[in-house]
């Protein structure tokens, strides 16, 4: 996800002015249930502050955090969905 400010600021904010998820955040359906909803209090909190202060570096690195997380956890459901192995 890696931008510039202003691109990740713009995406950022239609993650609240939308219904769906925003291509640039479709990895948050990736993220397994346990983290799914702190990733939407933090991200929300921090865009908030960054709107309110007009500092952007931290939402956008709980936002990378958050994208490594939701690899982290999809790997984590490849790893555990059994391997067809032709001999059942």
């Amino acid at each position: 996800m890696t931008t510039d400010t202003e691109t990740f600021k713009k995406r950022a904010s239609r993650l609240w002015r939308r219904d769906d998820i925003p291509q640039e955040f479709t990895w948050m359906e990736q993220l397994s249930p346990l983290h799914f909803r702190p990733c939407l209090v933090e991200l929300h909190t921090a865009i908030k502050d960054a709107h309110v202060t007009g500092v952007w570096g931290p939402a956008e690195r709980l936002a990378e955090t958050w994208e490594a997380t939701a690899l982290v956890d999809a790997s984590a459901d490849a790893a555990a969905e059994p391997v067809a192995t032709g001999k059942e």
